[in-house]
This record gives C-alpha cells, sequence and structure tokens, in this order.
C-alpha cells in the first residue's frame, strides 16, 4: 500500500468532485482531473481527461480518461478481495524547509561581506515556500484489488480552483463503506 501511495502520489489528480450519499444507490462519487491550468482551461471547454471512481450497491466503477478516450472497468463488490485507503505527504518538503531555515539563521547571525541580510531573507521566504507545499500537497488514495489482480485506484489531492476539500478521514470513509457494502454480500 505504501508503496502504491508513494508512486501515485507523484501523478496525484485534482479533485473536482467527492460525494458520499449513503442509502442511495450511487453511494460514492469521485471525479479528479489532471492538474494545472491547461487542465483546468480544457474542463472548462470540455475536453477533459477526468478519471472517475464510484461505488454503488452492487459494482463499482472506475473510468479513466485522457484526451484520446475513456475506459471504463466493472467490478462487481463480489470480486473484490481488497479495499485500501491512505494518504502520502511530500515530506522532502518539510527536510528542505528545515535546510532553508538553517541557511537563513545562519545569515541572519553571519552578515556577509556585502552589508545585507538579502540572503537571509531569502532563504527565510524559500523554507514557507517549502512549508505551504507541505501542509497543502498531501494526496489521498482509495484503491480496490479485485480477485484477478486488477487495481482500480485513484489518487487525489484537494482542488484550490474548484473549491473542494477532502482529508484522510473521508478517504477512510470510502474503504468503511466498501467494507459495509462487502459485509452485506
Amino acid at each position: 500500500m505504501h508503496q502504491l501511495a508513494m508512486l501515485l502520489a507523484r501523478k496525484a489528480l485534482v479533485l473536482q468532485e467527492f460525494n458520499v450519499e449513503e442509502g442511495n444507490y450511487h453511494i460514492v462519487h469521485i471525479k479528479a482531473r489532471k492538474g494545472g491550468l491547461i487542465s483546468w482551461i480544457f474542463s472548462i471547454i470540455g475536453l477533459d481527461s477526468t478519471n472517475e471512481f464510484n461505488i454503488y450497491e452492487d459494482k463499482i466503477e472506475y473510468v479513466e480518461g485522457s484526451l484520446s478516450g475513456k475506459i471504463k472497468t466493472i467490478i462487481p463488490l463480489s470480486a473484490i478481495s481488497i479495499a485500501q485507503a491512505g494518504f502520502c505527504k511530500p515530506f522532502i518538503s518539510i527536510v528542505l524547509s528545515i535546510i532553508s531555515l538553517i541557511i537563513s539563521i545562519t545569515c541572519f547571525c553571519y552578515k556577509y561581506d556585502i552589508g545585507t541580510t538579502f540572503p537571509g531573507w531569502l532563504f527565510l521566504v524559500i523554507a514557507i515556500i517549502f512549508i505551504v507545499n507541505y501542509i497543502l500537497n498531501k494526496s489521498l488514495l482509495v484503491s480496490v484489488v479485485s480477485n484477478s489482480s486488477f487495481v482500480a485506484s485513484i489518487c487525489f489531492k484537494r482542488s484550490i480552483i474548484e473549491g473542494v476539500e477532502i482529508n484522510e478521514k473521508d478517504a477512510f470513509a470510502v474503504v468503511e463503506i466498501i467494507n459495509k457494502l462487502l459485509s452485506k454480500k
């Protein structure tokens, strides 16, 4: 699971829709697109390459899209062997932030020959940018594995443009819903 989350976190999609409606036939709906301004513009004009992960009472539907087309995979709940959820944070950002802070403090303590503290302020701003990156770039993963070893997974992160927020509690709730549906069968 951890290896899968680390691999997919680099290619995390930007969340467009996240709906959980227990009691209805269509229980969970997750829709995400590729990140970036160009992808957002394409989604506005209808040339979107979105991925969808839908959970129904009797099946899981996984739609993988690109600009050249879509592939829809339907997995009956009776064929699910593993359901997993998790999250991944960019740990390297914290490491780079600490390094930048150390350089910044060093620059403030030992002023260079140029007689200014500009390098100290520069590295302080860089450290703040890395901290913000760590906070905002948490990737979440929801994945199911069928009995035939097919992995249907969607790795996504919150959307700033679309305003859709998500946390790990919501991702783990999706797996709990799958677990409830599997125990009913």
